[in-house]
């Protein structure tokens, strides 16, 4: 009898060090594991275009877009609307935009806000990755439950104040939530994501559907604001390949109307 509760004793004190090693680890392992589950660094920096298309629906109404990409950091959005496209794209050097909804036929620089925003999806291997020439610190925040699920929270913060929280899944490390969080005057932006259907591209998993909501809030004073919660935003990407030949002209800026590559 004693020899057997002395063998349930070591199988429960190896299970308890197993356990206790899953929410013990560090920055440093969370963040060797999440590159690893992603297809690893050699793949990942291995890829030097990327071309996206896919479908926006929110409320109902379904926009189509197209992503272009490029090592280290250019990047293009064209969406589709009723009233004609928009376009946003970043260079290395300048982020703008055509913006035909409003009339305008001319690209013009971004503001400051939506560049920032801009600037930062054209990180190409991503935050958790570029973190050091981004200007970012990152800090391993414990473990949460998100839906049922065990993650790894990542706070990541910005010289410019701005910051973002990544959750990754305890047992896969693949990102599965982001919230972000951007202000601007008074008003604070916060937009939380969800990443789904992870499939392998050129060997590196990419996320093929994602759910983001923004909420506004403005504040009056220090403790009274007021929230507008926007409607769910559901990207679909139909299609994400990877190095394909890019033409680099379609990122720079243009100076006329005929300049404009579509």
């Amino acid at each position: 009898m004693t020899v057997q509760f002395g063998r349930c004793g070591g199988f429960l004190l190896l299970w308890l060090i197993l356990v206790e090693g899953l929410y013990a680890e560090d920055l440093d392992t969370v963040l060797i594991r999440h590159v690893g589950a992603r297809g690893g660094l050699e793949a990942i920096q291995a890829i030097s275009t990327l071309a996206t298309d896919g479908v926006i629906d929110s409320l109902g109404t379904t926009t189509p877009f197209r992503v272009r990409r490029t090592r280290p950091g250019s990047i293009r959005i064209e969406m589709d609307f009723d009233e004609g496209t928009m376009i946003q794209a970043y260079d290395g050097e300048n982020a703008w935009l055509v913006d035909s909804l409003s009339g305008e036929s001319k690209a013009k620089l971004m503001e400051d806000g939506p560049a920032a925003s801009l600037i930062m999806q054209s990180a190409f291997d991503g935050v958790l990755i570029q973190h050091e020439e981004l200007g970012a610190q990152v800090e391993l925040a414990g473990r949460e439950q998100i839906r049922g699920e065990d993650m790894w929270r990542l706070e990541v913060h910005f010289d410019t104040g701005n910051q973002q929280t990544i959750f990754l899944g305890a047992m896969d490390h693949l990102v599965r939530h982001k919230r972000i969080s951007r202000k601007q005057g008074k008003k604070t932006f916060e937009v939380t994501t969800t990443f789904e259907d992870y499939r392998p591209v050129k060997g590196v998993q990419m996320a093929h559907r994602v759910v983001s909501q923004t909420v506004i809030n403005q504040w009056f004073d220090a403790t009274s604001r007021s929230s507008d919660r926007r409607p769910l935003v559901i990207t679909t990407y139909n299609r994400i390949e990877a190095g394909v030949e890019i033409d680099p002209l379609i990122f720079s800026m243009p100076s006329t109307q005929s300049e404009i590559k579509h």
